[in-house]
């Protein structure tokens, strides 16, 4: 009686045992499967190091070139005014028509004209001339003589005008009197063996004649010795 209540409780003390062995077991298996699993770290990249930058070390500005001006070509019309030289052996041969109310009278004047450059658009122009008239139905001649001086404009190289005032004589024939002059020039180069003609005149004078008045046109031909 006693081996078999022994056995009992030995059978009941191993059946306990494999019961605490089996939930070990269970419990263990349940640890195991809510742990996590470890992750893997993923390497980084070092991150470079940002240096600082001074004021000292910045950049220097970086210089634009300045654009080329375009360069101004002087043409020859816009070359300065050739400069005026004075003279002093220089006449003009001239054909002359003298115009009157009561007839004309066609002659040639030969004046001594020197004259003084005071800049290359400005000269002083002295005219001292004379001629051979006739008066009209008369067959006698008579000279005529004519003292002028003033300015002489030059507007452009190849064109200027003369303006002329003074007196003019008729001898024997009208007497002495105001008289004007409007004259236009253009520069000639002609050499000869003896000068050069220098300028063609041409223009229109006026002789105030008392009770007359005489109307002059003249071409003439400036020549230079």
């Amino acid at each position: 009686m006693e081996k078999l209540t022994a056995s009992l409780a030995a059978g009941k003390l191993g059946a306990l045992v494999r019961k605490v062995l089996f939930l070990l077991c269970v419990f263990g298996a349940l640890a195991g499967w809510g742990a996590e699993e470890p992750v893997a770290s993923t390497p980084t990249e070092p991150t470079p190091a940002v240096e600082e930058i001074s004021p000292s070390s910045e950049a220097a500005p970086v210089s634009t070139p300045e654009p080329e001006k375009p360069e101004v070509l002087v043409g020859a019309a816009e070359s300065p005014p050739p400069a005026r030289e004075g003279r002093f052996f220089v006449f003009r041969p001239s054909f002359l028509l003298v115009l009157q109310p009561n007839g004309e009278v066609i002659s040639g004047e030969l004046a001594w004209t020197p004259r003084v450059a005071l800049s290359s658009q400005l000269e002083w122009s002295v005219v001292l001339g004379a001629t051979l008239l006739k008066g009209a139905g008369s067959r006698d001649a008579f000279v005529s003589a004519r003292y002028q001086s003033g300015p002489s404009f030059w507007f452009t190289p190849s064109f200027g005008a003369e303006v002329l005032f003074g007196l003019q004589t008729w001898f024997k024939n009208g007497g002495t009197n105001f008289a004007l002059g409007l004259n236009g020039i253009v520069p000639l180069d002609w050499e000869f063996f003896l000068g050069s003609v220098e300028r063609l005149y041409f223009g229109y004078g006026h002789y105030f004649l008392k009770g007359n008045g005489t109307h002059e046109l003249r071409v003439g031909l400036g020549v230079a010795l």
